[in-house]
């Protein structure tokens, strides 16, 4: 196995002819990293943020590769606690003594987390991506919902009901839960769970079938805000479902399967699973009693989750549905813009090999309404040496899309006092900002490649639009297994996550899948950019992470 060179960071590494290296073996060399040398590295890592509370780039970057490379053996066993070589995901780094102590965990609760970081708790979350995971479970990491405790709950105001919802939907939910099947059934999966994992009071049947019996009506409310105390810090966040005072409390949703993803949590929680993870494995195990059409289904439902129900429940009689309770059809609108998603999708499918347009001549651009000159000092970039950017991974968090702005300047400019088209100095300035934005990725994929082994990294990664402006794409690189990968990089003076993206770029996104990754650099004219690595596009797009404005074919992720 290859020795990364960033191990040289910290120890000697030899890298000569096959007879020097077999003279050096014989001497004791050791020819694959031992565990004093990922010793040596990890502490090497902790002294060079020493000083600082967040680690470089580089720094970030090793020990990524470094926890990759380690997998699931995770740290060396003879590694002091207190060393700080865990990657948290706004850089700082922890220790050992910091996961006992619940000060570092796994975010399995994103918008707590998100709201915790704003407050400036001192909580840290694990940097945990499809590349660490291995060596992070290795860790005993504890969960945050596992620290955070029940919450205080605050219900908003009563709200409209969502479009689909009909009075129909309302009786059928509380017909099941006064059905005896229906609380046999919940009984029984409560003790299994229970029995599972301890971490539930056991209810009595009796009490289960009480507090179901309680429940009176569904409503639908403006929000359910729910109050953490973490990390020295009390939050609070708005969640989508409680039970209280006799009632099922949720947020408006999409769809019928949301709604009834909403209401199981709900259901969890009123019969006594009051932590977040209780609730949301039992949510899991009750949702699909209530897609349940006879009482057999529930019965086989039961009986595959290991457990044996009463006779009778195999023989219950469910009542008719109600026509209303079907989903309603889909809008001419959600059957346009899926047509429109369909052929765009199928046009990518269908493209052979790529074919680079030829650049635009000065006559054929279109004509502009000639503007008197306004007299601007010369837009400068800072010396790229002295530019230090910040790489942040996206949150997954969904992005809703932004409507162009009437006025106030134009997304490009973020700032003047009331629109005009740009003039050859925008121009000229959004130019040198797009290439400044692709120079700070192509530097940071030349880092990426090196640190991966390739003494030459300039030669798997090539700045294409560089000398071919017309591509339909911005860098082409490598992968760690040396497949290629496809670069797309959007720049901003600003923080907004609004770019415009050309047909022939978003077809290339949606043929190459994960191979193409969209960079947006965020504040690219300045010394300290940010940029973030958005991976597969089009599926980004399926989970609304990224959202597209098909009139203008413009582009929305994430802010800074």
């Amino acid at each position: 196995m290859r020795i990364p060179l960033w191990f040289q960071k910290a120890t000697p590494l030899l890298r000569s002819s096959p007879g020097i290296v077999d003279s050096f073996e014989a001497l004791g060399a050791a020819t694959t990293p031992l565990d004093h040398h990922w010793i040596k590295l990890l502490q090497w890592a902790e002294e060079q943020v020493a000083g600082t509370s967040i680690a470089v780039t580089e720094i970030r970057q090793i020990l990524r590769e470094a926890y990759h490379r380690r997998g699931s053996s995770g740290l060396p066993e003879s590694l002091p606690e207190d060393t700080r070589c865990l990657l948290g995901q706004d850089g700082r780094l922890f220790s050992v003594a910091d996961i006992r102590s619940g000060a570092f965990v796994e975010d399995d609760f994103p918008t707590l987390a998100t709201a915790l970081a704003k407050a400036g708790a001192t909580t840290g979350f694990a940097a945990i991506t499809e590349d660490t995971r291995h060596f992070f479970g290795a860790l005993s990491l504890r969960r945050l919902t596992s620290i955070s405790g029940a919450p205080k709950l605050a219900v908003g105001l009563e709200s409209k009901p969502p479009p689909w919802f009909k009075s129909s939907h309302s009786d059928r939910i509380l017909t099941i839960l006064r059905r005896d099947d229906f609380r046999t059934a919940v009984d029984l999966l409560f003790y299994d769970y229970r029995r599972e994992y301890g971490s539930v009071r056991i209810l009595r049947q009796s009490e289960v079938m009480t507090r179901l019996a309680s429940i009176e009506r569904v409503r639908f409310v403006t929000g359910i805000d729910r109050q953490y105390s973490v990390g020295g810090k009390t939050v609070a966040i708005t969640t989508e479902a409680a039970a209280i005072d006799g009632d099922i409390a949720l947020r408006p949703t999409r769809t019928k399967f949301e709604f009834e993803q909403n209401l199981t949590y709900a259901l969890a929680e009123l019969l006594g699973a009051t932590q977040m993870t209780d609730a949301r494995r039992l949510s899991v195990a009750l949702l699909p009693l209530l897609m349940c059409e006879s009482g057999a289904d529930t019965y086989a439902y039961l009986e595959r989750q290991g457990l044996k129900p009463p006779a009778w429940v195999e023989t219950a009689v469910y009542p008719e549905e109600p026509a209303s309770h079907f989903e309603p059809a889909e809008s001419p609108q959600q059957a346009m813009i899926q047509s429109l998603l369909t052929e765009m999708f199928d046009h990518a499918k269908a493209s052979g090999p790529d074919q680079l347009p030829s650049p635009l001549t000065p006559a054929q651009l279109p004509a502009v309404r000639s503007i008197p000159p306004i007299s601007r000092p010369q837009f400068a970039l800072p010396p790229i040496e002295s530019v230090l950017p910040l790489i942040e991974q996206p949150s997954a968090q969904a992005v809703a899309a932004r409507p162009r702005p009437d006025a106030g300047g134009t997304w490009y400019s973020g700032g003047a006092s009331g629109w005009r088209p740009p003039d050859a100095y925008d121009i000229e300035r959004d130019q040198k900002v797009g290439t400044r934005g692709e120079e700070i990725v192509y530097l940071a994929e030349l880092e990426r490649v090196r640190l991966l082994g390739y003494e030459e990294p300039e030669k798997h990664v090539i700045w294409v639009s560089k000398d071919l402006p017309g591509a339909d794409h911005d860098i082409r690189s490598i992968d760690r297994e040396g497949k290629p990968l496809w670069l797309e990089v959007k720049s901003t003076m600003g923080v907004d996550g609004r770019f415009e993206w050309s047909q022939r770029e978003f077809e290339k996104a949606l043929r190459e899948r994960d191979r193409y990754i969209l960079w947006r650099v965020y504040e690219a004219h300045t010394t300290n950019p940010v940029a973030k690595p958005f991976a597969d596009p089009a599926g980004l797009l399926e989970r609304s992470i990224l959202r597209v404005e098909l009139s203008g074919m413009v582009g929305f992720v994430e802010p800074k």
